[in-house]
C-alpha cells in the first residue's frame, strides 16, 4: 500500500505555526496507526512520506516546543521535502527574532538494526527494546530476525546513546548548509536522565566530542523523543 494514502507531500509542506507542528505531527501519527496497515508502516518507517513525518516533521515539532517559547504562534515553519540542503525554513515574525533561518534534522539511531527490531515486533507483538539484533536470510528465501533478551547497565545504555549522537553528527559534518542553519539531533531519551549526572554527562560529551565537528552549522540541538533531553549549542551563528 502506497504511503500516499497515509500522508502526502502537500500535507507535510504546508506552512504551520511553530506552536502547532508537534500536535499536528503526533495526531497524524496516531491517526495513521488506526488505519489498516498503519501501525506496520509507522514501525518500519515505510515510504518516503512516512519517513519524513517520523524523522523530520515530528522532531521539528518537539524542537519548536522547546526553542520557540515566546510568541511561537508568530513563528512559521515550512517543511521542505524536495532536494534542499535543509529540512525546513523558518519565518520568524516576532519583534525579537531567532537568528536561525533553516533547520536540518538527523536521527541518532541504528536505522538498519531498529528496522529489524521493529520487524520482529510487528511479527511477534513484543520485543526486547535493547537486545542485540541478528538478521539472517533474505527477502527471496525468507528473513529471520532474532533479538536477544538481555539487560544492560544504565552506563552502557547511556554510552551507546552518546555514540549514536556522535555517529549522527558525523554524517552531517562534511556537508554544506546555508548560514544560520540549525541541526537537530533527535535521540531516544526513554532510558536516559535517571539523575542529574546523566544531564552533565550528555552535555559534557556533546560539548567536547560533537559540537567541534559541526562548524558547518550555526547551532546544534540534541533533542529527545520524550522531550526529556534538550540541549542547545552555538557553533557558527551569524547575527
Amino acid at each position: 500500500m502506497a504511503d500516499i494514502e497515509y500522508v502526502t507531500s502537500e500535507e507535510l509542506e504546508l506552512t504551520r505555526k511553530a506552536s502547532e507542528i508537534k500536535q499536528w505531527a503526533f495526531e497524524k501519527i496516531e491517526n495513521i496507526g488506526l488505519t489498516r496497515g498503519g501501525v506496520t508502516a509507522i514501525r518500519l518507517h515505510q515510504g518516503k512520506s512516512i519517513k519524513r513525518l517520523l524523522e523530520e516533521a515530528a522532531p521539528i515539532g518537539i524542537f519548536c516546543e522547546k526553542y520557540f517559547i515566546d510568541d511561537s504562534d508568530k513563528v512559521f515553519i515550512k517543511h521542505c521535502t524536495g532536494d534542499h540542503p535543509y529540512d525546513a525554513i523558518i519565518n520568524d515574525e516576532r519583534n525579537i527574532k531567532s537568528a536561525l533561518n533553516y533547520l536540518e534534522v538527523t536521527q541518532a539511531r541504528d536505522g538498519i538494526g531498529e528496522y529489524f527490531r521493529m520487524l520482529k515486533l510487528d511479527q511477534c507483538g513484543s520485543v526486547n527494546a535493547l537486545g542485540k539484533v541478528t538478521k539472517t536470510g533474505s527477502k527471496k528465501n525468507g528473513i529471520k530476525v532474532e533479538v536477544e533478551n538481555e539487560a544492560f547497565s544504565h552506563d552502557h545504555i547511556l554510552n551507546k546513546e552518546l555514540q549514536k549522537i556522535y555517529d549522527a553528527a558525523k554524517r552531517k559534518c562534511n556537508k554544506d548548509y546555508p548560514k544560520n542553519t540549525g541541526l537537530i539531533i533527535i535521540c531516544d531519551d526513554s532510558h536516559l536522565l535517571n539523575d542529574e549526572s546523566d544531564t552533565e554527562k550528555i552535555d559534557d560529551y556533546v560539548t567536547k566530542e560533537v559540537v567541534p565537528m559541526l562548524k558547518n552549522f550555526s547551532m546544534v540541538f540534541v533533542v529527545g523523543w520524550g522531550s526529556r533531553v534538550y540541549f542547545q549549542y552555538q557553533c557558527n551563528l551569524v547575527l
